[in-house]
Parts: C-alpha cells; structure tokens; sequence
C-alpha cells in the first residue's frame, strides 16, 4: 500500500513504526561511514530543552490577512525560501490550492497571501506540501499534483515568477515519466549562481527509488530524469521525504539524504551528485553508526545543511531520538524528537525540530566542534528551515499549529542579513 494512504489515517504525532523482523544482513560496500573531512572536534550533545510554550516572543503569524471568501480553506505544510537579496517566500497548502506570501526586507514583515497555483489535488500535510526555492532571476515553487492522489496519480510540477512574485506562470512537469512522483515525497535547492535541483521518491520501475532533474534557466526547462539511487534490495524507504542542498564550494554539485530499506534496516544514506554525471551506487555513504532494524515506515527524513567553505552537517532520527553528524565526526545524540530541518546561515548551523511533545525548537552550533544552544519556538509541526544560498542569511523557521486557521501558521526570524558567516 502506498505511503500516500497510509498518512491519511496516521493520527497526527504517532510514531508509525514497529521493530522487529529478520536479523540485520551485513551491508554490501555502499554502507561505509561518510567521507571525511578536515578533523574537528565532536559536537557535544544539546541540552535538554524544557516543555515548548504555544508560543513565544519573536514567534509571529506568517499571514497578516485571511484569504479571501466566506470559508476560507483549512491552511497547512509551511514552506520557506531565502533569497541573497533578501526575498523571503513562504507557501502553503490552502486545500488544494498553493498560496505565498513575500518579504521583501529579509523577514521582517510579509505582505498578503497571493494565489500561486492548482493543478487538480495538491500533496500536502505531514512531511508532504509545496517547496520554494529562490535564484538571483526568479521565484520556484514547487509540488506534487494529481486527479486522485492516494498513491494512485502524482507529478512533480513546478510554477515560476520571473517578475519576483507579481505574476506566475506554471505548471510544468519535471518527472518526465506521467505518474512517477505519485509517492507525493520530494526537495528542491537552489545554488548561489541560480542552478535548481529536484529530487524525488520515484515509482516508474515498479520500485520506490530516488531519482532527480536539474535546471540551469530558473526551472523554465529541465533535464532528462537521472537515478540518483536503487537499493540493491528493490525499494528505498517508502514513505520519509528526501533533501536536497547545493555546495557553495564545489559549483554544480548538490548533497542528497534519504532513508534507505536495506538488509532489514531503515537507516540514512548520502550521496554527491553532479549534473554532469549520474552517481555510482557504490558511492552512497550510511551516515548512521549503527543500523535501525525496522519493518515499517517511519515517516521521518532528514536533513543535511552546507556552509560557504563546504562544511556539512546532518540532522536524523533514528528509533526515537534526534542525532546530528559531520563527516569525520562522531555521531551525536541530540535527544528525543521527530521532525527535522538544518540550514547554514549568519553564526553557523541552525537546526529545527518537533520534540515528543508536539514543541518545536530550534538550536544554533557556532561551529562543528562548537556547543549547541537551544531556544522553544512555541507549539506545532511540519518545521521548516530556510537561509540564503550564499549562507548569509537571513534564516528564518515556519511551522503550523495544526488549527488550521490564519495564524496557524507561524514563523521566526533566526537571523538576520549579514556581510560575514563568521560567528
């Protein structure tokens, strides 16, 4: 059964997942430890974080009107993009309509919601909905779109603004086989020179695999389909979403993350990938040190942030604590959490994540050998994460409450605009 149908009767905040099964199989030679980088000093864990409030001050409603009609739609699945001019776009799904509101001083205030676009039913709720990205010439939004939905129809599809969000054009479709994001899981990145990247959870062979498409005009055309991996054992997770992000220090290549089905376990993979090439499998890296032996889905990605000079730093869950990672690092445990989103801006890496309790937080790490401090954000779900391409910020957080309702969607300014990454 799709993992599109089974979120529709997931209740909201349950960990779908059980353990058990077969004995975990030795893993063939794309399950190495990730490669390594300049030695650092280990991240120390997080502290423990108190009861999230519902909310807290320098938390704000992303929307500053109602959308328009007498019902106004339930809102949900906040997205956010960052651009270096300092142009926020955040979307959500309104029912089956995509919305944005825009920034134009880095976050600070946001005008009214605007229509972007539909395309028969929209994709959206936990860990589904609208992605934006944001290049020097043009605002991307994208989503998975279909007549039913459920697992039985989806495409990637893609709404651009060339005149930095007065007007939209869109859709068009970027799997190039009719139906193969019908998962409904996929990211999007953009580059600090404007290049785009898509990946998604792909159903054209039968098997869930990830597969992923570039554009150097701004999304206008994109390239043909690439398999950026299949697990030797048929599918890759069913149901957790991929990330996505661009290394500013190496031009034209990105950094993917997603949870792999293998030998019994569910644990995260990454792997580099260019435009110019398609991966190797033996070049995908396990970032867990130690396997989730798992039959089931747990409906949890993570994420994977990038600093200007190409430093990475990751953010996962496993069972049910948060751990974050750095390649030629130790492991971290952060602490018992589900969601996740990490981005590199002003000061260092900014984390988000929902805790067991239904509070969402956020942390700061100076440094990859640096200490972590953490802050509550308020009450909700569906975090998100956004900076800058060029890691200058600003960063901003957006998450929803879960009521549906205009000021069920929130947001915080993280950081504001700098002319230096430096802490």
């Amino acid at each position: 059964m799709s993992c599109s149908i089974c979120l529709r009767v997931i209740v909201l905040g349950l960990l779908a997942c059980g353990s058990g099964g077969a004995r975990a199989q030795e893993l063939p030679t794309d399950a190495a430890p990730a490669p390594s980088e300049p030695s650092t000093p280990a991240l120390p864990a997080a502290p423990s974080a108190p009861k999230a409030p519902d909310t807290v001050e320098g938390s704000r409603p992303l929307l500053t009107s109602a959308l328009p009609g007498a019902e106004p739609p339930a809102l949900g699945s906040p997205s956010l993009a960052v651009g270096s001019d300092g142009t926020v776009l955040a979307v959500f799904a309104a029912a089956d309509e995509i919305y944005g509101v825009l920034s134009r001083d880095g976050g600070e205030h946001f005008g009214p919601p605007q229509r972007i676009g539909s395309a028969g039913r929209l994709e959206s709720g936990p860990v589904r909905g609208p992605r934006a990205a944001i290049t020097p010439d043009v605002l991307v939004v994208a989503a998975i779109c279909g007549e039913t939905l459920q697992g039985q129809d989806g495409n990637l599809l893609i709404w651009r603004s060339e005149d930095r969000g007065l007007n939209w054009k869109g859709p068009l479709r970027v799997n190039d086989t009719l139906n193969a994001a019908r998962e409904g899981l996929f990211a999007l990145a953009a580059s600090p020179e404007g290049e785009l990247v898509a990946t998604w959870l792909d159903l054209r062979t039968g098997q869930t695999e990830l597969w992923g498409a570039w554009s150097s005009d701004g999304g206008r055309s994109w390239s043909r389909n690439v398999p950026f991996y299949a697990s030797p054992d048929g599918s890759i997770c069913e149901c957790c979403p991929p990330a996505v992000r661009f290394d500013p220090s190496r031009p034209g290549e990105a950094v993917v993350l997603w949870r792999n089905a293998l030998g019994g376990n569910r644990d995260m993979y990454t792997l580099v990938v260019s435009r110019d090439g398609t991966p190797a499998v033996g070049a995908a890296r396990r970032l867990d040190s130690r396997h989730w032996e798992l039959q089931g889905c747990p409906v949890s990605g993570g994420d994977v942030a990038i600093s200007s000079e190409g430093l990475s730093l990751y953010i996962w869950r496993r069972e049910g604590d948060l751990f974050t990672a750095a390649p030629g690092l130790g492991e971290v445990r952060l602490g018992a959490g589900r969601e996740v989103a990490a981005v590199s801006g002003p000061q260092g890496f900014h984390l988000a994540w929902t805790d067991g309790g239904g509070g969402v937080f956020t942390a700061l790490s100076r440094s990859l050998g640096g200490g972590l401090s953490s802050r509550a954000l308020g009450h909700g779900l569906n975090v998100s994460l956004a900076g800058a391409p060029d890691g200058l910020g600003p960063v901003l957080a957006a998450w929803e409450t879960g009521e549906g309702g205009p000021d069920s969607l929130r947001h915080a300014l993280l950081a504001p605009r700098s002319d230096t990454t430096d802490p």
